[in-house]
């Protein structure tokens, strides 16, 4: 009996035992799974989560009147997705490119959120941490060293030059494109590791195709497909240099067309006429030198590099230096270990492929370097300093760790700054001045900036000042020509675009305002030629299509205003102004009810719209439909306390109405804001009660 008891408490304790050992293990396989995700990902997502942090402050920044005007406000592709304007997205350049994936983004967030800044923001943050995320695993299977990828997706995620990209909503080409890049790559890399995988060479050519009609600078995808291939040592048989042949194809397409597209932007005989060849070849050492430093020490920011200015017939000394340095750095490579000189090479070969169509070789725009070209590029600099920092023990190196928190640090702190240089216009370009005081294009757009906000003294001090820096600025006359009008400074409004008309005949812009103008002056046939070059020159011009309307609404031609406040309509269909004003056109072809539903869609765009809410209230005053005006004519009071029109018809509806006491109070108010028959009524009828 004692024998079964100790035989049955033997038993129960191997069982505990091996119930808690069990148990044991279990935790242990949790652990060591916790352990393993934390090893393989945990740096990544480190970085992610600080990128997401610093990067929201651009979630507080407004749309900056730098492209974004262009891209966003003004853009009658985003306006609405109708089959109609999708398939214009995907057959039609806009503003000298064609990005169809990128334009139509903006579509899709417009659709949903119509003019606030914030998704727009949010989701070029959240495709430069996709990018993030993608360079980082690129990077770990094209040389399986985990410092390297670290090093790399770091400074992709949070190198002060790659600001612009991000924080500059018009530069959601630069993110996308990337994103589509290196997705792209990830699967080259997949077939070339085994080339049974024909699937993932299939999805890299989807990528690649999705990159480049996000930005054309995708185009050296092909090129970059051969760099990787070398890189790896994997000769290619000739299968696969066959199955390149649709990628340099597309590649090739994408090309012409955007050398055509971009024909009006390019400024090749601009720099032509300014350097000799000798000067041009030096241009773009420096571009490269510039480049390269500013990785290294990122410095002296701003959204405009101008071209240098020669003095006494030649460029300032420090630019000639540039292709010596350039020699320098290349003969070194000669000087490496052959088990550096690999990564070395690479890096190099990969910066200068993705950023060899930006340095100016081809002329484009006014600006010499622009620190948005350093998006993709820099991934092959960073690869460079990630392959030597892989070798390194960086732990048992105090001072060595130390130097990289420190840096670490300088560039997390100083992309946080950069990002709040992009808040608004004004400060954006006020900085650009502030490293540029003699840049005639920082001075111009600033004084665009504050125009928009109108503030209109400062803006034309600013006009003027770009004007003195250079005076055969021709967008320049015809901004200040705008300015004027704004002012009410008719003479000087007419003289500068007379002025810029003189200097450039392409300006659409000019032509729209002069014929405002002339038009306002009862010179009819001189104003509709104007805004009938305005539209010829720019065919979308919303703007000039409705004033045209107005213009030949005065002249009486009713059927030809209708047509052209039809297009001004499907061209921007949230055009508060053109349903205004076909609604007013409306009323004088006397169908009330179509103007009614004008005045309707114009308030439902835009729910703060004088005009419409003015125009509804005399519509229903003058069908004697007091009661159905009284809510207009409220707004109109609310929306503009000083106007004193809309107390004066108050007050009058206020009197059909029979309420007296109301229509004294409105007329009163009017007349105390200048209006004379208002005080007159109010003498006539209220003095007597």
């Amino acid at each position: 009996m004692n024998k079964k008891k100790l035989s049955l408490k033997t038993h129960e304790k191997q069982w505990h035992n091996t119930a808690g050992g069990s148990k044991e293990l279990h935790f242990t396989k949790k652990s060591q799974k916790k352990q393993a995700f934390l090893t393989n990902y945990g740096g990544i997502l480190l970085i992610i989560i600080v990128t997401l942090l610093i990067y929201s402050r651009a979630f507080f920044n407004d749309f900056v009147f730098w492209d974004d005007d262009s891209y966003i406000h003004n853009n009658p592709y985003i306006k609405s997705l109708s089959i109609d304007n999708l398939y214009r997205i995907f057959t039609t350049p806009y503003f000298a490119n064609y990005h169809p994936l990128t334009t139509l983004s903006y579509a899709i967030e417009y659709h949903f959120f119509g003019l606030n800044p914030l998704p727009y923001h949010i989701t070029n943050v959240i495709i430069h941490l996709i990018s993030t995320w993608l360079i980082y695993v690129f990077i770990l299977r094209l040389c399986g060293q985990k410092v390297t990828a670290l090093t790399v997706a770091f400074i992709f995620a949070l190198h002060p030059m790659h600001v612009e990209s991000v924080a500059w909503i018009s530069e959601r080409k630069d993110v996308m494109y990337t994103m589509f890049f290196i997705a792209g790559m990830n699967n080259y890399l997949k077939y070339l590791r085994n080339s049974k995988r024909i699937e993932a060479l299939f999805v890299a050519f989807l990528f690649f195709t999705a990159s480049v009609m996000s930005k054309s600078a995708a185009v050296v995808f092909p090129p970059v497909m051969v760099l990787i291939a070398y890189y790896i040592k994997k000769k290619l048989p000739l299968r696969d240099w066959l199955i390149l042949i649709p990628f340099f194809i597309v590649s090739l397409f994408f090309g012409i067309l955007a050398l055509n597209t971009q024909h009006d932007a390019m400024g090749a005989d601009k720099l032509n006429s300014m350097y000799t060849l000798i000067e041009k070849i030096v241009l773009v050492c420096y571009g490269t030198f510039f480049y390269i430093i500013r990785f290294i020490i990122p410095y002296g920011f701003s959204t405009f590099h101008p071209y240098p200015v020669a003095v006494s017939g030649s460029l300032p000394f420090i630019y000639y230096t540039a292709p010596i340095v350039l020699l320098s750095l290349v003969a070194g490579i000669f000087f490496l270990k052959k088990e550096n000189k690999r990564q070395v090479v690479f890096g190099i070969l990969f910066f200068i492929l993705t950023i060899i169509l930006v340095l100016q070789l081809i002329p484009i725009g006014d600006a010499m370097v622009s620190e948005r070209y350093t998006y993709l590029p820099y991934t092959g600099l960073a690869f460079i300093a990630g392959s030597f920092l892989s070798k390194m023990s960086i732990r048992q190196n105090t001072l060595l760790s130390l130097g990289l928190l420190l840096y670490s640090l300088f560039l997390t702190v100083t992309t946080f700054i950069q990002i709040g240089v992009w808040k608004d216009s004004e400060h954006l370009w006020t900085k650009a001045i502030a490293s540029y005081p003699e840049s005639y294009i920082a001075y111009h757009n600033r004084g665009n900036a504050r125009a928009e906000l109108k503030q209109y003294n400062t803006a034309l001090a600013d006009y003027n000042k770009s004007l003195s820096l250079n005076p055969k600025f021709a967008k320049a006359w015809s901004n200040r020509g705008r300015l004027h009008n704004n002012m009410g400074k008719i003479a000087e409004a007419l003289s500068d675009y007379n002025k810029c008309m003189e200097l450039d005949t392409s300006i659409a812009e000019a032509f729209n305002g002069r014929g405002v103008i002339l038009v306002s002056m009862g010179r009819y046939e001189e104003g509709l030629r104007d805004l009938n070059k305005a539209i010829s020159l720019m065919p979308d011009y919303a703007i000039a299509h409705n004033n045209r309307a107005g213009a030949k609404f005065d002249m009486g031609d009713m059927t030809g205003a209708f047509a052209d406040y039809n297009r001004a309509i499907a061209l921007k269909p949230d055009y508060e102004d053109a349903y205004t004003n076909k609604g007013a056109a409306f009323i004088k072809s006397g169908k009330n009810n179509e103007a009614i539903d004008c005045f309707n869609k114009a308030i439902a765009i835009n729910p703060k719209f004088f005009k419409a809410y003015e125009n509804m209230a005399i519509l229903y005053y003058n069908q004697k439909e007091y009661e159905q005006a009284m809510p207009y004519f409220n707004k109109v009071t609310e929306l503009n306390p000083e106007y004193n029109n809309g107390y004066f018809y108050r007050g009058n509806a206020r009197l059909f109405l029979r309420d007296t006491v109301g229509a004294c109070n409105d007329w009163k108010r009017a007349s105390e804001l200048g209006h004379g028959q208002a005080g007159v009524w109010y003498e006539g009828v209220c003095r007597e009660k």
